[in-house]
């Protein structure tokens, strides 16, 4: 679940405005060129400025709220830049934690997984075949020393008599 971090503020941007026509406190807030018109400004305000009316006329494209993360040193440009921030409660980061795994979250599908040495898991890593293939190895091994023990004892008892 994701949710709106603390200390996050509103922000309108406007599009196709006439920075010339904005009185000179608010061109500070002109943060760059319209993509499709290099004589037309994008103006951002935060939500509560009284002075989003006045701006609104100056512009004639289309209005967007976004969020931004609030008292940013370089103004409202460089909290554009920073973007914003979102909480993530994921219940099941114990579960996949405490089986050596590490969270994650599949944006494609919008489910949360648990990163594990072998592959990606719904919840937590498979622990039983975790320890399987070790106790296979340590098998393998017995057995490839036995046969080259069986091996050598052949060899030997073949030059005794």
């Amino acid at each position: 679940m994701f949710y709106l971090a603390p200390n996050q503020s509103e922000v309108k941007l406007f599009f196709g405005c006439d920075s010339t026509k904005l009185p000179r406190e608010l061109q500070r807030n002109t943060i760059g060129c319209s993509e499709e018109n290099k004589t037309s400004s994008v103006v951002a305000l935060y939500d509560d400025d009284k002075n989003a009316s006045l701006v609104s006329k100056n512009c004639r494209d289309e209005v967007i709220n976004t969020r931004v993360e609030n008292v940013v040193k370089g103004g409202i440009e460089e909290s554009l830049r920073n973007g914003f921030r979102l909480n993530w409660i994921a219940s099941d980061c114990n579960e996949c934690n405490s089986t050596g795994g590490r969270c994650g979250f599949d944006k494609d599908v919008y489910n949360f997984k648990c990163y594990c040495t072998d592959r990606v898991h719904s919840a937590k890593c498979d622990t039983g075949l975790s320890l399987l293939i070790p106790l296979c190895d340590f098998f393998i091994s017995i057995y490839n020393f036995l046969s080259n023990l069986v091996c050598v004892s052949y060899f030997f008892s073949c030059f005794s008599y």
